[in-house]
Formats: C-alpha cells, sequence, structure tokens
C-alpha cells in the first residue's frame, strides 16, 4: 500500500506593526503628586494667615498669662 504525501505550502505575510514610546505613565503620576504637594501648601498657607489674622485658635480653654522677669545684660 502507497503512502500519500501531501505536502502544504502555506503563504506567510509579514505583519507590520508599529510601536509607540510614550513617557506619560511616569510622569502623569509626578505631575499629580506635585499637584497634590502644591494644593496642601496653598491650604495651609491659607489656613495659616486665617489663625494668624483671627488670633490664632482656640479651643474653648482658658487663657494663661505668663509673668517673664526682665533681664537686662550688660557688660
Amino acid at each position: 500500500m502507497p503512502i500519500e504525501r501531501e505536502t502544504v505550502r502555506e503563504t506567510v505575510i509579514p505583519v507590520q506593526r508599529e510601536t509607540i514610546v510614550t513617557d506619560g505613565g511616569t510622569r502623569s503620576v509626578g505631575s499629580g503628586l506635585w499637584i497634590g504637594i502644591a494644593i496642601v501648601v496653598i491650604l495651609m498657607l491659607l489656613v495659616g494667615g486665617f489663625t494668624i489674622f483671627n488670633g490664632g485658635f482656640s479651643f474653648g480653654g482658658k487663657s494663661v498669662t505668663l509673668d517673664v522677669p526682665k533681664v537686662t545684660v550688660s557688660k
């Protein structure tokens, strides 16, 4: 019994691919971090300025007066 051999030739079509390299992923995280830090600094400046002009924080406690002696230094 003869063995039949079948040769199959496939045509291979090369696929062209484009690779686009961007560095936006790392920069977007970094810029978001810097924006967050800037917002925190601005909020701290606003709260600090508000408390300075209004006499500081008050938590409902009693005021404390310290008597500091007058010290003079002479040579």
